[in-house]
């Protein structure tokens, strides 16, 4: 009986102290999560003296969110999974370059239907107008017997030599004075006053040609008076071409280039089946008619350079050189005139049509696209016929 008296009094006390510890640890637990902790049964009350307890309920400030910062995205290299372990790879982003823009030539002044005569053409007009002033007022004092000292019928002095040379020097000014006409062609289009200055030049060379030519006695006189004539007529047709075909600059020196070794080899030609002057002049008339009629042609098709006509000029003169000096070398001075003018003529034409064909790329390439060409097309028939043949030349301008 003590015994179970014993333990009955030791579980009551047992229960006394673990009611309070429990009670607390549920206090401690409510007052952490914010709840109002119950208060004890009643029942409990009796167990043991009550026990008061403290809950302190700290309240946090809440914590103000601070404003995230965002950085430039950058450009990322693109990635890809590799064939080789999973690992990405790293690929470089493809750069933009800027394309290149192609290489047009610069438009010169005179390249253009619109355009104006540019400064060159204005100053060979001048000159050419002023060396035909010279020539003008000089063959007038001709005419009029100005620049006589003595008259022929009284055999008395007329005039002095100083009065003279006071004469010539005054209409050689004047006629000079002439180029300052050439300023009014300062307005015209493009390509005319090359062909004007082309006319009144070739107007004078194919007159005196031709005077030469018709005349084996003929005065001087005369022949100023055909070349007066030929070069007015001449600059008149030069400026009637220029204003309706309105060619370029280019093919008008194209075409102007072949007078030289169309003249010279008409002349070579000339003398070689003819014993007199007339022959060569003829020659001479001829050649460089054709020489011209054919830079017409091709100039007309093609858009040409001046530099192909300087370098046919050059390779014709090299040619003739080249056989009068063979010649000379394999004959001395025993061999005759027509031999050397044979073996030139024929040396130069052909070293003149192998650079026609080695310079058939060269080509003004400045020319507006849009400039039409003169003539579009060109046909040549030949059908023979009895007792000779017919030749057709049909063009499309």
């Amino acid at each position: 009986m003590r015994t179970r008296l014993s333990c009955s009094l030791a579980c009551l006390v047992l229960l006394g102290i673990a009611q309070p510890a429990a009670a607390q640890i549920v206090q401690e637990g409510a007052a952490q999560e914010g709840e109002a902790v119950p208060p004890p049964p009643e029942g409990a009350q009796g167990l043991g003296p009550p026990v008061q307890t403290q809950v302190q309920v700290q309240v946090q400030e809440p914590i103000q969110a601070q404003p995230v910062q965002t950085q430039p995205v950058q450009n990322q290299p693109a990635q890809g999974a590799s064939a080789y372990g999973g690992q990405p790879v790293y690929q470089a982003a493809p750069q933009a370059y800027p394309t290149p823009e192609p290489l047009v030539p610069a438009q010169r002044r005179g390249d253009r239907l619109e355009d104006t005569a540019n400064a060159g053409e204005i100053v060979d007009l001048m000159i050419t107008t002023g060396a035909y002033g010279v020539l003008l007022g000089n063959s007038i004092v001709t005419w009029a017997d100005l620049d006589q000292t003595f008259d022929p019928a009284t055999g008395m002095m007329i005039r002095s030599s100083d009065d003279v040379v006071r004469i010539r020097f005054v209409s050689t000014f004047l006629g000079a004075a002439l180029s300052l006409t050439g300023l009014l062609a300062s307005d015209a289009p493009r390509g005319v006053p090359t062909t004007m200055a082309m006319g009144l030049r070739f107007g004078l060379a194919f007159s005196a040609f031709g005077a030469g030519a018709a005349s084996s006695s003929g005065s001087a006189d005369d022949l100023l008076a055909v070349m007066a004539i030929g070069g007015v007529v001449g600059m008149g047709l030069g400026a009637g071409l220029g204003f309706g075909l309105r060619p370029h600059p280019s093919r008008s020196r194209f075409v102007e280039s072949g007078f030289l070794w169309g003249t010279a080899l008409g002349g070579m030609l000339g003398g070689w089946f003819g014993d007199n002057g007339q022959a060569v002049l003829g020659g001479m008339l001829a050649g460089s008619l054709g020489a011209m009629v054919a830079h017409s042609i091709v100039a007309a098709l093609v858009p040409v350079h001046i530099g192909r006509g300087w370098l046919m000029n050059g390779a014709f003169a090299v040619g003739c050189g080249l056989a009068a000096f063979l010649t000379w070398g394999f004959g001395g001075g025993s061999v005759s005139g027509d031999t050397y003018l044979a073996t030139m003529s024929a040396t130069g034409f052909v070293a003149l049509a192998v650079v026609f064909a080695l310079t058939d790329f060269i080509q003004d390439a400045g020319w507006d696209e849009s400039l039409p060409e003169v003539v579009r097309n060109m046909n040549i028939d030949v059908a023979p016929t009895q007792g000779g043949a017919i030749g057709n030349v049909r063009l499309t301008f």
